[in-house]
């Protein structure tokens, strides 16, 4: 029944009037990631959707973003992001609010669905038009466009630097943690090493390693957190380097 109003919904619009798709949207990076978002040539308020007008919405008020929404294939809000607080919400399907792990753990697939697609193709489609906004306004921008290659190939490079070094750590911890398992060390040994990796990188596998399990969980565990971190620290480098860009091309 939620599904059927859900769309009737949806309908309802298309009938009254041309639903306005993220992509028919201008945007502009403004101080302390503020979001400037420009229709015509003219601030926009209101919702603008996905193009397919059920998978996300965002909400703009007098030309500034407030807030996404991502939603699942029943219509339920699944997600938001809150532009103001920089935070985070996770809902069920009756719209009381959940944790971050409850909605990984609870909904796998719309969480899967939600990291690998839809935040990809939001971020996507807003990078493309504020890169075509920047360039309506700095036709000339060889320099900028070198400045910013030149900031983007530093910053992986440090970016690539620092996750070798880290998994390099990573890898000896692990390491020794399987040889004293192999040679049959002694549990107070390999407990030692254990509580070492847990206090360090238990919150990237979301559980506690113990000496009674099996090596194959151990090796599974460790390409978790190297994954994990490299995410992290490419997300890190990324934004320095866009804030350098902004930084750059607006001058604040």
């Amino acid at each position: 029944m939620k599904k059927i109003l859900f769309w009737a919904v949806i309908m309802l619009f298309a009938a009254c009037g041309r639903i306005i798709k993220v992509s028919d949207l201008q945007y502009k990076e403004g101080e302390r990631a503020v979001l400037y978002v420009f229709y015509a040539d003219k601030a926009f308020d209101g919702e603008a959707w996905s193009d397919d007008g059920r998978s996300f919405k965002i909400i703009v008020d007098c030309g500034i973003m407030k807030r996404l929404e991502c939603f699942d294939e029943d219509g339920n809000l699944f997600y938001a992001f809150d532009c103001n607080d920089r935070k985070e919400l996770y809902f069920n399907e009756k719209g009381n609010e959940i944790t971050k792990r409850q909605a990984r753990d609870l909904y796998p697939n719309k969480y899967k669905h939600l990291q690998e697609v839809l935040l990809g193709e939001i971020d996507d489609i807003i990078n493309q038009r504020v890169i075509e906004s920047n360039r309506d306004e700095k036709p000339s921008v060889a320099e900028e466009d070198s400045e910013a290659t030149k900031v983007a190939k530093e910053e992986l490079s440090a970016a690539e630097s620092e996750i070798n070094k880290i998994h390099e750590e990573i890898d000896i911890q692990f390491a020794k943690l399987i040889a004293a398992k192999e040679k049959s060390t002694t549990d107070n040994e390999i407990k030692e090493i254990i509580d070492a990796i847990n206090s360090k990188y238990a919150r990237y596998y979301g559980f506690l390693l113990t000496a009674n399990q099996d090596t194959s969980l151990y090796n599974a565990a460790r390409d978790k957190v190297k994954s994990t971190i490299a995410v992290e620290i490419l997300k890190k480098r990324k934004q320095e380097a866009l804030d350098k860009i902004h930084e750059e091309y607006y001058g604040y």
